[in-house]
């Protein structure tokens, strides 16, 4: 991060433009994350590589 003052010190456009930067390198940091993933990031017993393996009421696809 840069060297701002302290939030105290800031008017509202500073916080919200510092607030703004602080998320976009977050989405970025997990955009590049996912991007590296190979596997699903939540362990859901239908979520597969190769597509789902039951439908969506739960029972088994044919």
């Amino acid at each position: 991060m840069t060297n701002t003052p302290h939030p105290n010190d800031m008017t509202g456009d500073q916080r919200l433009t510092e607030a703004g930067q602080i998320l976009a390198t977050a989405l970025r940091r997990l955009k590049n994350k996912k991007k590296q993933e190979k596997f699903p990031l939540d362990n859901s017993p239908n979520q597969w590589l190769h597509g789902r393996k039951t439908t969506r009421n739960g029972e088994p696809k044919p």
